[in-house]
């Protein structure tokens, strides 16, 4: 999550335009779904949802987000996205 907030703070003319996200106080609840339960690779969700947030943009719903993203902004690829979708369908 704190990745995903420093990403928006470097990013936000490209995410958000012309707000400001360091005005904003944000508060998030993460539902975690793989199996181990330890909240991994859920960067690009947690960034996505902030970005909502901010442009106050609704989700439909049934819309799977994954993906890690790092510090510098790079997002890593999700080798088997098959199980992924498979797991969410199941949640």
């Amino acid at each position: 999550m704190g990745y995903a907030e420093q990403n928006l703070f470097i990013m936000s003319r490209q995410l958000v335009g012309d707000k400001d996200p360091r005005r904003y106080e944000f508060s998030a609840r993460l539902r975690v779904c793989d199996a181990s339960r330890s909240g991994s690779k859920l960067g690009v969700a947690s960034l996505t949802a902030l970005c909502s947030v901010l442009l106050k943009k609704n989700f439909r719903s049934g819309l799977i987000i994954a993906g890690e993203i790092d510090f510098g902004g790079s997002i890593e690829p999700i080798y088997n996205q098959v199980a992924l979708a498979e797991i969410a369908v199941e949640k």
